[in-house]
This record gives C-alpha cells, structure tokens and sequence, in this order.
C-alpha cells in the first residue's frame, strides 16, 4: 500500500485505502463469522 501511495503521489496512505479499497459484503461476512468463532471459542 506504501507503494501505491508513493506512486499516486498522495500525502499518505489512508487517502490511498480510502480512495481505492472497499470490502465487499462476503469479505464483511466473513470477518463477523471469524470474529464470531473467536469470541465464542475464548469463552
């Protein structure tokens, strides 16, 4: 991502993440589902 944003020129990467990243819906289900496993598992 440093690259990018060396690349682009932008000021620093979190313009390059927000401008050019986005999760999709299934990437979001997953997190939760792993989220989920963890805390129920730590319990």
């Amino acid at each position: 991502m440093k690259a990018v944003s060396d690349i682009m020129g932008h000021e620093g990467m979190l313009i390059t993440l927000k401008t050019y990243t986005d999760a999709s819906r299934d990437f979001k289900k997953r997190e939760i589902a792993s989220l989920t496993d963890y805390y129920e598992n730590a319990m």
